[in-house]
This record gives C-alpha cells, sequence and structure tokens, in this order.
C-alpha cells in the first residue's frame, strides 16, 4: 500500500470513530433519564382524591423522563405544569328512573410544557373523562380516574415531552395515536419528526390521510391499517376510536378499506373486514346508516377475497331489500362464481 493511501485509510478510520463516539454519546444521552422540573395544581370535589401524581412520574420515568418539583430544579430546566380537577358530574338512577343513586365524576387534565424552562409551553396537551355508565356506586369515583389513565393523551403525554426534548424513540410511540387524533399529529409536526422507514411512511401517510403515497408503500400499510379498522366502535388497541360519522370520516374509512383489500392477502382481508363488519351489524337495520360507503366497500372486498366459507356470513347480510343486502348479495354471487371456476 502506498503512502498516501495509509494516510487515507487512517483518516477514514478517524472518521468512523468519531461517529461512533457520536452516536455512542446520543445513546448514552438518552440513557439516563431527562430532569424535567413539574408542578401540580389538583382539586376534587371527593375528599382526599387527589392527582395520581406518582403513577405519572412512574409512567414519565419509563419515557426517559425524571420529574423534580419546580422548586429543586435549576434554573432553565425543562419544565411541566399540570392542572387537574375533578368536578360532580351526571346523577346515576337505576334503569335511568327516579333519584339518583349517585354521581359520577367528570375530569379535566392539563399539561403544559415548557422546553426551554420558560413560560411559554412547547406543547399543551388537555383531556377529560366522565364515569361510564353501568357500574356500581362504589365504582364510579374510580372508573373515571381509570378512564382518564387508559386514554390516549394521558397514557402518552410523558412520550410527548420526552420526544420534543428530543427522544426519537418515544416520537415514534405517537405514531400509532396519530392515526386517531390530530393532536398527535400536530405534536410530531412541531418536534420535527421525520419518518424513515416504510412503517413509519406508512403510519405517517394514513394519519395524514394521504392514501396515495400510503397504498404505494405496499405491505408496510397493512399494520396502520388493521389498526384503524379494529378500532371503529371501540378501543382495543389503546390508541383511540376512529368514529365514522362525518362524510369526511366515512370518506377515510371507504378510503382505507380501498387501500387494505389491495394488499393481495385475501385471508387477512377476509378476516380484518368481518370484524370490521360484525362491529356494525347494527347497519344492517338503519334506513340510512352514516357508515354505509365503508360498509359496502367492506362487502365488495369479501365478494373479491370470500371463499365458501365467507357465505354463511354474507348470507345474513344479504337479508331484506336495503342498499346494504342488496350488495351483500351482489359478493355473495362473486363468492359461488370464484369457487365455481
Amino acid at each position: 500500500m502506498s503512502k498516501p493511501d495509509v494516510a487515507t485509510t487512517r483518516m477514514l478510520v478517524a472518521a468512523f470513530v468519531v461517529v461512533a463516539v457520536l452516536l455512542a454519546g446520543a445513546r448514552l444521552a438518552w440513557s439516563q433519564p431527562r430532569e424535567v422540573g413539574f408542578r401540580v395544581n389538583s382539586k376534587s370535589w371527593v375528599k382526599g382524591s387527589t392527582f395520581d401524581l406518582e403513577a405519572f412520574r412512574s409512567r414519565c420515568l419509563d419515557a426517559g423522563v425524571e420529574l423534580v418539583a419546580s422548586d429543586r430544579a435549576a434554573a432553565g430546566t425543562p419544565a411541566i405544569v399540570i392542572d387537574y380537577e375533578e368536578a360532580r358530574g351526571s346523577g346515576f338512577s337505576p334503569f335511568g328512573v327516579g333519584n339518583p343513586v349517585g354521581w359520577g365524576t367528570d375530569i379535566e387534565f392539563s399539561l403544559k410544557f415548557a422546553a426551554d424552562g420558560g413560560k411559554k409551553p412547547a406543547l399543551t396537551i388537555e383531556e377529560k373523562a366522565e364515569t361510564p355508565a353501568g357500574l356500581e356506586l362504589e365504582q364510579f369515583h374510580g372508573a373515571a380516574r381509570e378512564a382518564l389513565a387508559r386514554s390516549p393523551a394521558f397514557s402518552l403525554a410523558c412520550s410527548a415531552v420526552a420526544g420534543i426534548l428530543g427522544d426519537r424513540e418515544q416520537l415514534q410511540r405517537l405514531q400509532p395515536w396519530a392515526v386517531f387524533d390530530r393532536r398527535a399529529v400536530a405534536i410530531l409536526s412541531s418536534a420535527h419528526f421525520t419518518p424513515s422507514s416504510d412503517e413509519e411512511q406508512a403510519y405517517d401517510a394514513l394519519a395524514r390521510r394521504e392514501f396515495e403515497r400510503l397504498s404505494a408503500l405496499g405491505e408496510a400499510a397493512a399494520e396502520p391499517l388493521i389498526l384503524l379498522l379494529e378500532n371503529t366502535v371501540e378501543n382495543r388497541g389503546g390508541y383511540g376510536v376512529f368514529t365514522a360519522i362525518s362524510t369526511e370520516e366515512v370518506s377515510t374509512l371507504t378510503k382505507a378499506i380501498g387501500v387494505f383489500a389491495g394488499l393481495d392477502d385475501e385471508e387477512r382481508t377476509r378476516s380484518v373486514l368481518t370484524t370490521f363488519l360484525n362491529d356494525h351489524s347494527s347497519a344492517q337495520t338503519e334506513p340510512d346508516p352514516p357508515v354505509g360507503p365503508a360498509v359496502i366497500a367492506a362487502l365488495r372486498a369479501l365478494g373479491s377475497a370470500g371463499t365458501r366459507f365467507t357465505l354463511p356470513f354474507l348470507q345474513e347480510w344479504s337479508r331484506g331489500t336495503s342498499v346494504l343486502a342488496r350488495e351483500a348479495q351482489k359478493a355473495a354471487a362473486a363468492v359461488r362464481q370464484r369457487i365455481e371456476f
């Protein structure tokens, strides 16, 4: 090897060492929790009830953020202010008749985060929760607190804080939430999150309702689409519920079904879309269900992907003379034709 080649090799080795040291330093920086000051303002109509700070601190520590009381934090330390209020909610009566046997709890939660320790928040997250119906009296208050704890805005608040501070891994955790909630999209944008892998691109495309881009990603689109389609009536995934009521929401759902059905995995198509239709079985008896166009898209997709085992399901949907029943009849006919050939 000539002397210039030796010199070049040494320079390359030195460059690789520098890059390795920088990457190691970045990993080390986030292997240690980042200190963030905090202040909590908490009040409740229930005596002795207060914001569960210890549980919240544990969530934040898992996200790489260590909460330190503001009066102990150094000047300029990033800071969180939490406002938490429990108010008396609706009264609950047996079968909805007569005087209330007890009162529910309505909760309002607000988190404001100033990344530079200043007064202007770089992040604001607000969430509400209330006591659900159908519970025993002694569950009224705790159920409202549990509902708040399960909400994505609350459960991912610490990840959002860590993301604003530069932790890319915690920003990735927000992507499934962004499929359901524009607030998560805004947080990712404000943190300048740039998706890199096809999987990240797929979540980003669906969150932004860019279906052409999503379709072009092929198989990577499956996971976020399944998440959306399996959480249209209840929060099974823990990231929210996509309730399709408005014309725009129904259009989003219909396009999502179209992209999903085009991924060329018929067994998966049958499984996911059968679940989707079961979730919306009440549409069969509604004269003009808002979700109708999405249901029609799902029925047509089953007609293209169905087998003889799909026929009994489609026959159930075929009863009657509604638009949906006629679409199910067409889908069943398409399946029979597939079987014959």
